[in-house]
């Protein structure tokens, strides 16, 4: 065996041993051109012949480019794409308004990568109909841009005979030599319009095929929708079809729909289409549409309608207005007898739904709950005496259970690092909440009655307990040290809270009353706020320090002066 024959069959060994062979899936390109070299060359294999080594094959086509450098490489040479009756043709070439820059990229200036013009639309569109997962990322939508590509050096080479694929109508592989001086390219038959080109500028444009006006070709079926206007459509046209009778998404509406929702930006189209409609909603029709598609379903043999009502709950729960609560009672019992699960998707994204899963459980009833300052924990408290700190994301426990107190957990306050929590055991204590470990205590208080609250002063210094014993108290956060009673309650303390400066307290008891006390002294700040007629059960001051607000068993919440310690306004109950 000579060397070369030797280097061949190395080679098919090598190739069939560590290779297999692979059908690429989906192949996008921006307005592909011959734009190297003087004479003209081989094209790389299967590119002009069909592109049959791909599954689907699209092509964006820069409809203003006339420069004998960047004429493009079709799909099928100097043809346009054979016409095929499917939903997902093998091949599609569209073409849209700009020169070879505008449509790949490259004729402004975009270091953030943000851009999503139509051509950029179309392709992320087509990618995601045909299988492909995408990225979500929200890009600035752009309409279509013309640059003028022939200008400069370009022009002196429209003079030169360059060796070129001639493309005179309807269709001729052959090659020409004389000067092209800036002809427009042509469109193929079979070749596509996209929408945001109607409307271009006709200078430059490209030339339609033989025996066709450009208006005649753009009223044909020759246009490609933008996918991404898409929503405004079908807003538009259930609005209209809603006022003629039942409502009922159309295969192209539905198809449209299903791939908007796989994508961020084309959930976000969804959630905007609203704002733009000049009157109507998007919801309603689509509330509409879901009913009618579950009612001319069979329950027991049809799974198209739970496929459709699977799209509809999407594009539903990507649009922020709220539909009529009847409404939604209405559709999640349909969807019930079809399909449990997605009933429940249904009035998840109508309702208030868990961020997560269910976390685990106490040994008794939970009392309180709050996050941690990282946001990624939170910590609650239960009748079982113990604190646990859970995973906010998973729902997993990552400390405890961390026993506290000898029954009942009534209150907890955090602060930086700590957690306090007061019980009806007559202790409270503090633990840091890295470790679960004791920090302060536990330490007897309020003559070991209960303790109904406790509060962190926002400084973290002070800890404030209310209690049985008709007492609100300040304490040392740090050292648990008492540091003043505050008399004057005559019954428990339930409620306690520091103003945002820390310098009052505000307590609020089973005896009616709410009172504000100077935190370093003790001493309490003026008369008594008195009007409710039940006993207290919170008070805080809001953000300013100017108002307070209380609620009551009366059923009532009152807003309160801080300055002229008398109500804001009417009780609201």
């Amino acid at each position: 065996m000579n060397p070369a024959e030797a280097t061949v069959s190395m080679k098919a060994r090598f190739k069939e041993t560590f290779s297999r062979a692979v059908r690429v899936h989906f192949v996008g390109a921006w307005d592909t051109v011959s734009s190297v070299g003087v004479l003209r060359g081989k094209t790389l294999p299967g590119t002009t012949d069909g592109m049959q080594h791909v599954c689907y094959f699209r092509h964006a086509l820069a409809l203003h480019e006339r420069r004998v450098k960047f004429l493009p490489e079709y799909a099928n040479g100097a043809s346009g794409p054979p016409r095929e009756d499917s939903d997902q043709p093998h091949t599609k070439e569209v073409w849209f308004a700009g020169s070879h820059s505008d449509i790949g990229g490259g004729s402004t200036q975009n270091a953030a990568l943000n851009r999503f013009g139509p051509s950029l639309r179309w392709m992320t569109f087509e990618a995601s109909r045909c299988g492909l997962l995408l990225t979500d990322t929200l890009r600035q939508w752009e309409d279509s841009n013309i640059s003028e590509s022939l200008s400069g050096a370009w022009k002196l080479l429209e003079y030169l005979p360059f060796s070129r694929v001639s493309f005179k109508q309807p269709q001729e592989n052959g090659t020409v030599w004389w000067p092209h001086l800036g002809e427009p390219r042509a469109i193929k038959p079979g070749q596509m319009i996209h929408e945001s080109a109607i409307d271009c500028q006709v200078e430059n444009r490209a030339t339609v095929p033989v025996g066709t006006f450009w208006e005649e070709l753009v009223h044909r079926d020759n246009i490609e929708h933008d996918p991404y206007a898409a929503a405004q459509h079908i807003a538009r046209a259930m609005l209209r079809k809603g006022k003629s009778g039942p409502l009922m998404l159309t295969t192209k509406e539905l198809h449209d729909i299903t791939v908007l929702t796989k994508t961020d930006i084309g959930l976000k189209s969804l959630r905007d289409v609203q704002s733009d409609l000049i009157s109507g909603s998007f919801v309603e029709p689509l509330l509409t549409s879901l009913e009618t598609e579950l009612a001319q379903n069979s329950v027991q043999t049809s799974s198209d309608g739970i496929g459709t009502a699977q799209v509809i709950v999407k594009a539903l729960s990507a649009v922020w207005d709220a539909p009529p609560p009847a409404q939604v009672k209405k559709v999640a019992h349909s969807l019930a007898f079809k399909d449990a699960e997605l009933a429940n998707d249904f009035m998840k994204a109508f309702s208030s739904p868990a961020l997560g899963s269910n976390f685990g459980s106490h040994d008794a009833a939970v009392t309180c709950a709050a996050f941690l300052p990282d946001d990624r924990r939170l910590v609650s408290a239960s009748n079982d005496g113990t604190l646990r700190i859970w995973n906010v994301a998973t729902g997993e426990l990552e400390i405890g259970p961390v026993p506290r107190h000898d029954g009942r957990v009534t209150c907890i306050s955090v602060h930086g690092w700590r957690i306090a929590s007061s019980g009806y055991d007559g202790t409270f204590s503090v633990s840091n909440f890295d470790s679960g470990a004791l920090l302060v205590g536990p330490v007897t208080a309020h003559k070991g009655k209960t303790l109904h609250s406790i509060a962190f002063s926002p400084a973290g210094i002070y800890l404030a307990t209310g209690g049985g014993d008709d007492l609100a108290t300040i304490w040392n956060a740090y050292t648990g040290a008492k540091i003043h009673d505050m008399v004057g309650h005559i019954g428990p303390v339930v409620s306690v809270s520091f103003s945002n400066d820390g310098e009052r307290l505000v307590t609020g008891s089973n005896d009616r009353c709410i009172r504000v006390w100077a935190v370093r002294s003790g001493e309490c700040l003026g008369a008594p706020l008195l009007g409710h007629t039940g006993s207290i059960t919170s008070v805080f001051f809001d953000c300013t320090d100017k108002r307070i607000v209380s609620a009551s068993l009366d059923k009532s919440v009152r807003v309160w002066d801080t300055a002229t310690q008398q109500l804001c306004r009417e009780p609201m109950n």
